[in-house]
């Protein structure tokens, strides 16, 4: 069991998820559904807060998730270079580093990746109640499918 971050529309979702023999980027790739335990749910529009023992919750009304868990084998990872892009998400604005490999665009590959993208160096943005939020991640899961766009922009 590991535990897990993510973001759906109106809310922020805590909890820890079987992962099994798979990384987590697998997992959501693969699953349609997920079944956490011990759950705390964050609303967005006021901050309360729910906890329930288990939740299954679509891949789908998922719009990013934190990374963590085994990285993978070591053996089968390429050499890398990274693009700085922006990707809108619903109620989520991130910025982030997108990886390829050596001969390939970073941002050209997008569309032809599984559901779940991984950004690098993440900086995710959204609104808490009044608040707005900035949180860091080192590596952030982003669900392709729910983001409104995908560009490369340099950071200032």
């Amino acid at each position: 069991m590991v535990e897990i971050q993510a973001y759906s529309g109106d809310c922020r979702v805590s909890g820890r998820i079987d992962l099994g023999d798979r990384r987590l980027t697998d997992l959501l790739n693969d699953t349609e559904e997920l079944l956490l335990e011990d759950v705390r749910i964050e609303s967005l529009a006021d901050g309360h807060v729910v906890e329930v023992p288990e939740l299954r919750v679509g891949r789908s009304e998922l719009y990013a998730v934190v990374a963590g868990g085994p990285r993978g084998d070591e053996a089968r990872r390429l050499h890398t270079h990274t693009i700085p892009v922006e990707v809108d998400l619903g109620p989520y604005f991130v910025r982030g580093s997108v990886h390829g490999t050596a001969a390939s665009d970073p941002l050209a590959a997008v569309p032809r990746r599984g559901p779940w993208v991984p950004l690098t160096d993440a900086i995710l943005t959204y609104r808490l109640g009044d608040d707005l939020v900035t949180e860091d991640v080192a590596t952030l899961l982003v669900n392709r499918g729910l983001a409104s766009s995908v560009v490369e922009r340099p950071w200032r």
